[in-house]
């Protein structure tokens, strides 16, 4: 494969390898950014000495960020309708009502109005389409097995902050970062609030007592 076309810029001509010693670091990272504009899945430089190969799966990664494919993902779902989503949440998901309306923001006589037929503004389409979204993306992405049930279970021990509490704060695009291993959990919850430590310390913890019985007791 050539990297000489009528589209590639002086500079990027300058990329083969019997010219890469003769151009300055700084005139290299403007050749890569022309090559990477211009290019899936071809050979980049990252270094002026070093070749590297991307597939087209890691380019994609690094150039479409979470929030391009969560909306691109949203505005497929939106295409079912309302009936759709909500048999996918509550069905194929297991989402309980007061989940949904939780985790979308509104009242539950909200959404049973919803079951009923009732409309759905744009927004609350949105709303919908976009946790069935991320629901799949937690899943695909992830990857994890059980989206909802893990969405549900506390973070860290002896604290009760989910991540179903920090997807309803807005922060969806952080919660798929952490499950994908890009952030750690503390790096996710200090995003969340800077005073998780404290403010979501469980005042209570699960006890053996001697005949074996396991109760739950409170922290002293």
């Amino acid at each position: 494969m050539t990297l000489i076309t009528d589209q590639t810029s002086a500079k990027s001509r300058q990329l083969g390898p019997g010219f890469m010693p003769e151009i300055g670091t700084a005139a290299a990272s403007e050749a890569i950014a022309d090559l990477n504009e211009s290019y899936w899945g071809c050979m980049l430089w990252a270094s002026t000495a070093t070749p590297r190969f991307f597939n087209v799966d890691e380019v994609h990664s690094h150039r479409a960020p979470q929030a391009t494919t969560l909306s691109h993902l949203t505005n497929r779902k939106a295409q079912g309708g309302s009936e759709a989503l909500l048999e996918e949440l509550a069905v194929d998901r297991g989402l309980g009502w007061t989940d949904v309306a939780r985790l979308c923001g509104v009242s539950i006589s909200a959404v049973r109005k919803w079951r009923s037929g009732g409309a759905l503004g744009p927004e609350r389409l949105r709303s919908l389409s976009k946790l069935a979204a991320f629901l799949d993306l937690l899943e695909e992405a992830g990857p994890i097995g059980d989206p909802v049930g893990w969405l549900m279970m506390p973070l860290v021990e002896r604290h009760t902050v989910t991540a179903a509490e920090i997807y309803r704060s807005g922060l969806d695009e952080d919660i798929l970062e952490y499950a994908q291993g890009q952030l750690s959990v503390e790096e996710l919850l200090d995003r969340w609030s800077s005073s998780w430590r404290k403010d979501t310390r469980s005042g209570w913890m699960v006890v053996d007592r001697p005949d074996g019985e396991r109760v739950i007791a409170r922290r002293s």
